[in-house]
């Protein structure tokens, strides 16, 4: 079976006129790389690029493909128009829910009347929308009790200067808007079990890791429609569209519940991805379909 990972580059057009030459079937998993969201907010050159690209080698290698695997459903509705004629399979992200515990029994959560933390975790990269977060919550004016923490290696030159800027003329507290770098192991399951709530207002992801993690921590996660995350509202999540307007409201709302309402979404959202997005429930998913198209 030859799986290849996203379409752009040559490893994948090598791969696939091997895998023809040779007889051995292949899957491609786009990885959100055809969603009209990336297309439309990629430059005018690198679209017109893809454009000759896809022409002239990305539709090969797609025909040449025994199945198409989408990683949510708005995947799969992309992926039939542009492709009416292939076979396309979903198969969410995983997170292995048994690892994440572990991580979690293994640092120190406090308990009690501290304060309030919102958490932004991930690349600091405008398509994430962490400006909008920034500007949402100074516009929120939440209680005194609610910070902001936002963590992430800088993806996008210059945009931790900015928000730094922005948080230093906001007139808030100083120790309300914290920025920092990177982290990793122990610190970042330190930070996510130390917050309130998670929020990743992004405008395009095809599903958040960040945010399955955070809800395997028994946290709410607030992020918007464009992250895959299907049933999500149902399960004690929130959705909200990437505007300042639409998360100020947002942060208000969750700022205005109590205690107990916030850990029982966070335990109705920690039992909705240990159902749908498993280890163990992805796992047989992928075994099945690679049994079906190497026949």
């Amino acid at each position: 079976m030859l799986h290849l990972h996203g379409i752009w580059t040559a490893p994948q057009a090598v791969a696939s006129r091997l895998g023809v030459q040779y007889g051995i079937p292949g899957i491609i998993s786009f990885h959100g790389q055809l969603l009209e969201e990336a297309v439309e907010r990629a430059s005018l050159t690198a679209r017109l690029k893809k454009q000759h690209y896809m022409r002239w080698i990305g539709n090969r290698i797609v025909r040449q493909a025994r199945v198409l695997h989408a990683i949510t459903g708005q995947e799969r509705d992309r992926l039939k128009q542009l492709f009416p004629d292939s076979i396309i399979e979903v198969i969410p992200n995983y997170i292995d829910v048994d690892a994440v515990e572990r991580e979690i029994a293994q640092v120190n959560q406090n308990t009690g009347d501290e304060d309030k933390q919102v958490l932004f975790l991930g690349r600091l990269d405008e398509r994430k929308g962490v400006s909008l977060l920034l500007e949402a919550f100074l516009c929120a004016d939440l209680p005194d009790d609610w910070s902001l923490c936002i963590a992430g290696p800088e993806d996008t030159p210059g945009l931790r200067a900015r928000l730094e800027h922005m948080a230093k003329h906001s007139g808030v507290r100083k120790n309300r808007i914290k920025i920092s770098g990177p982290v990793y192991g122990q610190d970042k399951w330190r930070l996510l079990a130390g917050s309130s709530l998670v929020c990743l207002p992004s405008f395009h992801e095809v599903i958040g890791m960040v945010n399955l993690e955070a809800a395997v921590c028994g946290k709410p996660v607030l992020t918007t429609p464009y992250t895959g995350l299907e049933g999500w509202e149902k399960a004690g999540g929130v959705l909200v569209d990437p505007s300042v307007k639409a998360l100020a409201d947002a942060l208000r709302q969750v700022a205005s519940w109590s205690d107990s309402e916030r850990i029982s979404r966070g335990a109705s959202l920690k039992a909705w991805v240990s159902n749908h997005y498993s280890l163990k429930r992805i796992r047989t998913q992928w075994v099945e379909l690679y049994g079906e198209a190497s026949k």
